[in-house]
């Protein structure tokens, strides 16, 4: 065979699979343009959700709902995010606010306000600036939680990241071991100080040697107050939380995928807890990262993505697939950036994008991927979406707004899109 007839061959087959991935890709297209459905909202001021049929449907009976955002610090997520959070307390029964946020502060705080031992001013406090600090999210916390704390119907807040305030958590730790005189403290002269390098932990994260030593500490601390208050308690799954805090940040320097799935995996364990040992038969929202909330991780063409497991992907199971409904957000245009942080605009999409399939005239929208799902089981094609998978550095946000090509219905169970991004603008509660 001649050259000449085996590029025409690869010629065909390239075309063959262009073509086909074309028609594959319009069936995705067509769905997005004549489902997405505007969401009518009424002024910033009031910020709240009128009516919302569409979500509640695309819910269904699910317990767990997750709300994503392309990146800490999108003001306009955070009042989408906060009137959809209204309307599911209000309207669909949930009763739990979990946060990406201080599992050990946020818990506690919220058990100790609930006991009349804190303010509420204090125990907002416990919450990340990241979210307290700007305006529509901020006010929310003191106005909406607040006027309902004390009512029939409250709505809780709580915690899931193992990214704690260690010292604080130490000092409690301490003060239960002492209390309950487990088996550890007998030797005072050794406990001070396996308490004085667990309190310095940060500082050994580099030393293997070290860092074995304090794992061992805290795995000891942690069976005798297991043996003594039980497994599930929680002061024994802040001590858990702890062990995989030096376990991820270990591997910092090491292994960039080991270093974060080991924290969404923990984040996973600690959503089980809140769903199945501190508030049972309660339905939970999840205010958190579109990375942690994306599902069935794999679903990407770029290879060294599918080395991450999501929060998600760890918590869902078979069990659990139809308790939990998972809402990506992304935009089209705008700008936007953490708070403290310098601003930046956010890159223009292709014109194969989900963002511009949206009809222009929808300023806010919701597309549900399940009805598309369940009538094309087989359907995997890429297409591409802002879905805020993949962050740059400390200094390089917009990756977290640039599009992705990835099997995207797959990845969430519905998309929350907004026509035009902003960043927070920083409220009274910065401090």
């Amino acid at each position: 065979m001649t050259q000449r007839p085996i590029l025409k061959l690869f010629l065909s087959l390239y075309c063959f699979l262009l073509i086909n991935s074309i028609f594959a890709q319009d069936a995705i297209k067509q769905y997005i343009k004549s489902s997405a459905k505007a969401i009518a909202t009424k002024s910033t001021t009031k910020d709240y959700i009128e009516k919302l049929p569409d979500l509640s449907s695309a819910i269904g009976s699910a317990k767990i709902v997750m709300l994503g955002e392309q990146d800490h610090g999108d003001g306009a997520t955070y009042l989408a995010k906060t009137r959809i959070v209204k309307y599911l307390h209000d309207q669909l029964g949930f009763s739990v606010l979990v946060f990406e946020d201080d599992f050990f502060s946020i818990n506690q705080g919220w058990e100790e306000l609930q006991n009349q031992h804190m303010s509420y001013e204090s125990f907002l406090k416990t919450i990340s600036i990241t979210w307290r600090g700007c305006d529509g999210s901020g006010e929310f916390l003191t106005k909406y939680i607040a006027a309902h704390r004390n009512s029939t119907r409250p709505l809780a807040l709580a915690g899931m990241d193992n990214t704690m305030h260690t010292p604080h958590l130490l000092t409690s730790i301490d003060s239960l071991v002492r209390k309950m005189n487990l088996e550890v403290t007998w030797d005072s002269v050794s406990y001070k100080l396996k308490m004085n390098q667990i309190s310095s932990w940060y500082k050994y994260i580099d030393d293997p040697v070290s860092t074995k030593a304090i794992d061992a500490s805290l795995r000891e601390i942690k069976e005798q107050l297991a043996a003594k208050i039980g497994a599930n308690d929680f002061w024994v799954y802040c001590l858990d939380n702890f062990v995989s805090l030096i376990h991820q940040y270990a591997n910092r320097k090491i292994n960039l995928w080991k270093f974060r799935n080991i924290r969404d995996h923990q984040m996973a364990r600690n959503l089980r807890w809140l769903s199945e040992i501190k508030y049972p038969g309660q339905k939970i929202i999840v205010w958190s990262h579109n990375y942690h909330v994306s599902k069935n991780s794999g679903n990407y063409p770029q290879t060294f993505l599918n080395e991450g497991r999501s929060m998600a992907s760890y918590f869902i199971n078979d069990t659990t697939l139809q308790n939990v409904y998972s809402i990506g957000f992304t935009s089209r245009s705008g700008w936007a950036g953490r708070i403290m942080e310098k601003k930046h605009q956010l890159p223009k999409h292709r014109s194969n994008s989900l963002e511009m399939w949206v009809e222009d005239s929808i300023t806010e929208g919701f597309v549900d991927f399940k009805p598309f799902n369940l009538l094309n089981k087989q359907y995997k094609e890429p297409f591409y979406m802002a879905g805020g998978i993949i962050g740059g550095n400390e200094n390089e946000r917009q990756p977290y707004h640039k599009d992705h090509y990835a099997s995207w219905n797959l990845i969430f169970d519905g998309i929350y899109y907004i026509k035009e991004m902003f960043p927070c603008p920083v409220g009274d509660n910065k401090k």
